[in-house]
């Protein structure tokens, strides 16, 4: 796996990504696009993902751990077997994802993500935060959260509590 750490991209355009199986640590690909572009064993650590468009991209075996991914786009991607860990995803938009084999997240604040168009069977939230996500009920079915979530979940189901 190459390592990448501490580098400037500032710079550069990146179209088509495809294969790297990369480590990156502390990097900034902060408003950068990806569209396109295939994931396969990546390693984003403490890197400014920032605004990054990551639509229609594939990612597998990837994780994202302790990074600032606030106000990127994941849109139409496929995502496999990918863990994010003690990052934070605010208002990202997650939407019409394809979710295979699993998508694990712990210690992550997903405050206002849009899941629109996304089955979130099988995805746990429950070991990450939110007090608001953008998601259609009928894909909330198999999604794994806990008693505090459900609250700011629970109207999307027509529920009113007293």
């Amino acid at each position: 796996m190459s390592p990448f750490i501490s580098v400037n991209l500032s710079r550069i355009t990146l179209v088509a990504v495809n294969g790297w199986t990369a480590r990156f640590v502390n990097v900034s690909f902060a408003n950068k696009r990806f569209e396109g572009s295939t994931f396969y064993r990546d390693q984003f650590e403490s890197c400014q993902l920032i605004g990054t468009e990551f639509q229609e991209n594939n990612w597998k075996d990837c994780v994202i751990s302790g990074s600032q991914v606030d106000y990127a786009n994941f849109s139409s991607s496929k995502i496999n077997r990918c863990r994010f860990d003690d990052a934070s995803f605010k208002e990202v938009y997650f939407r019409y994802l394809k979710l295979v084999g699993g998508l694990k997240t712990s210690g992550c604040n997903f405050e206002g993500a849009s899941f629109v168009g996304t089955k979130l069977k099988g995805v746990d939230l429950s070991q990450s935060e939110f007090g608001y996500l953008e998601v259609n009920p009928d894909d909330l079915k198999g999604l794994i959260i806990n008693q505090f979530q459900a609250a700011s979940l629970i109207g999307l189901l027509g529920v009113k509590i007293k």
